[in-house]
């Protein structure tokens, strides 16, 4: 049963809390909740993008410089 009066306290607790909360409250938190996901969006795609570009380069140095050594014999 303990797991069950934990539910309940835990249900009249999220109860209490939504009674006590105000507009300007929620504004604020939805208001910079917007600009961290979209920074952390932004952040791991330019990660993956920046990751594509390195290998794309590499490879390209790396096949240029292969083909320098196979034309040079």
């Amino acid at each position: 049963m303990a797991v069950l009066e934990a539910w309940s306290r835990a249900s009249e607790n999220i109860e209490t809390r939504a009674k006590d909360l105000t507009f300007r409250q929620v504004a604020l938190t939805l208001v910079a909740a917007l600009p961290f996901l979209i920074f952390f969006v932004v952040y791991f795609a330019w990660r993956v993008l920046w990751t594509a570009v390195t290998w794309l380069w590499s490879a390209g140095i790396e096949g240029w410089e292969t083909a320098k050594k196979i034309n040079g014999r």
